[in-house]
């Protein structure tokens, strides 16, 4: 059974000021296909004025698809991105399990395809 991991990020830069926000997915079933859906997903989400819109791309930096997040969307939309996501992958037949891994201490998303 393939496996998805949605995996949300928070790294503080070195200045300090600024930290890095963002979900990534993980797994040998993240296709172009289901990128997509997760944006059209991701599409339906009301943001705050200030929130950026959040849309999986690419990243060249570590090679798996990335949406980050400004500050604004983290405090006010995550929890309606994470529901966007979720219900998009449950529409396509997935299932769900969450899971804190103890040495990471971050919690993630192991949705796997029924």
């Amino acid at each position: 059974m393939p496996h998805v991991i949605i995996k949300k990020t928070f790294k503080i830069k070195t200045s300090g000021f600024q930290a890095e926000k963002n979900f990534t997915l993980h797994g040998a079933a993240v296709t172009p296909e289901l990128v997509n859906a997760l944006n059209q997903g991701l599409g339906v989400v009301k943001c705050v004025d200030t929130a950026n819109r959040i849309q999986f791309k690419m990243s060249k930096k570590n090679l798996h698809y990335t949406a980050a997040m400004n500050h604004d969307f983290q405090k006010n939309n995550e929890e309606d991105a994470l529901v966007a996501l979720l219900d998009t992958m449950e529409v396509l037949g997935w299932k769900f399990a969450f899971s804190t891994i103890l040495s990471s201490r971050r919690p993630k998303w192991l949705v796997g395809r029924a």
